[in-house]
Formats: structure tokens, sequence, C-alpha cells
């Protein structure tokens, strides 16, 4: 039953959260719609801006909306590698640019809904407990052409580094035309833990905290699906050195 599932969807109300809360029933079809098209639209705007996010909630109530925004800070991650510093001056003009963005995404908003909006952003550091980044890396290593179980054995290697942070057990599949096939098929991998034992992925049960992730990788035998898995502890069990 949890391999068949979404596996936010299988643990609303115990470890996930909704996106969109504070929906009435009366108007569901309304809000629905227009959460789809805000989130299409700022998505489209960060991406302009080369910003990486992972996540878009908007909470709703009957005069306010309110959006959080969750990026990524990009100080020492650890997959790019940034080759020109930047100078202060530029990296206000950089701050500059992102606040005006920020008022005309929160200008379009209202004119949309007629309600007040607050946009509210946070940065988090911790990259590695997200699986976007992983999808990231992997769409970045297929426009370079590399083999498949090359890019799965690095993303996998890299994981293991971070099993200290948090990180339990971590699954990789891959759908679509893969190296110089003709045929579609699947591809996995599984993490181990590096400290001794297998790692675990317990998608069944409901009230561990695992996190999930899918993207589509457009290339030109067709496209590609990435899905990632990865399973925390929770925040108390987590070593912080």
């Amino acid at each position: 039953m949890g391999k068949k599932i979404n596996p936010i969807l299988f643990r609303l109300n115990n470890t996930a959260i909704d996106e969109t809360i504070g929906l009435s029933f009366n108007s569901m079809e309304i809000f629905f719609s227009q959460d789809y098209i805000i989130k299409k639209y700022i998505k489209a705007v960060l991406k302009k801006m080369k910003i990486i996010f992972s996540e878009i909630n908007i909470y709703r109530s009957l005069s306010n909306i309110i959006i959080y925004l969750k990026i990524f800070s990009f100080r020492k991650p650890w997959f790019f590698k940034i080759r020109t510093k930047l100078r202060l001056k530029r990296k206000k003009k950089i701050k500059k640019k992102i606040s005006f963005i920020l008022k005309k995404i929160q200008k379009w908003i209202v004119t949309l809904t007629g309600l007040k909006t607050q946009l509210v952003i946070y940065r988090s550091k911790s990259l590695n407990l997200y699986p976007e980044m992983i999808n990231l890396l992997i769409q970045k290593s297929f426009k370079q052409r590399k083999n498949f179980r090359i890019i799965f054995r690095k993303t996998i290697f890299h994981i293991q580094k971070r099993f200290k942070q948090g990180i339990v057990g971590a699954k990789i599949s891959l759908s679509g035309r893969l190296g110089k096939s003709q045929i579609a098929r699947t591809e996995w991998i599984q993490s181990n833990n590096p400290f001794g034992g297998k790692s675990q992925l317990p998608l069944h049960t409901i009230n561990n905290n695992i996190i999930y992730s899918y993207k589509t990788i457009y290339s030109k035998r067709g496209t590609i699906g990435v899905k990632t898995w990865l399973f925390l502890r929770p925040i108390k069990e987590v070593n912080i050195k």
C-alpha cells in the first residue's frame, strides 16, 4: 500500500502538511484554481532569476493570503562550483532586484484575488536534507550526457556522507529511455548505512518523516522521470556538530 501512493498525501496531518490551508468547502474550486495559477507564476519568476526553491505554501483566511517561500542559500553548496566571487556592491544590487520582483509578485496576486497578500521568505542552509537538490544534481549530470549508473553512484555517495545530519535512508528511481535502449524501463537504487547495517525506508508506516519529490527531465530521446525518497529522523535525534 505504501509503495503505490503518494507519500505526502499518505502522511497528511501526521508528519506532512498540505501546501494549501484554509480552504472553505463552498468555494474550494475557485481557491484551488487560484492557488495553481499563483504557484505557476511564482515558479516562472524564480526560474528567470535563477533562484532555487523547494516549497511554496499558501495559507488563506477571509481577508488575507500568506505565502511562504523556502529559498536556499548559495554560500557553499555541495553540488555547485562558484567560479566568480560577488562583491558587496553587486550583492546589494541583487537584493534590490529580488525585493523589486517580490513586490511585483505581491501586486499581481492582489489584482488576481482582491485580498491582502504577505510574502514570507526564509532561507534554509541544510541543502542536503531536501530531495529537490538531488533532482537538480541529477538533471545537471544528464545534461552533461553521463551514464545513469555513474549518476546513481555519485548521488548515493553524496547522500551517505550526510547521514550524521539526520538522513536515515534514501532511494532514487529513474524511468524512461535510459542509456542507449529503445524501450523505456525503470531503474532504482537504495543507499546503505555507512555506519553499519542497511538503511531504512519504511513507506508503509505513517508516523515516519519521509520526504518525496518528483521531477521530469526533457531530453532528445524523450522524458525521464526522477523520484527521490528521503527518510529523516526527528529533530531531537539529529546530531548537531
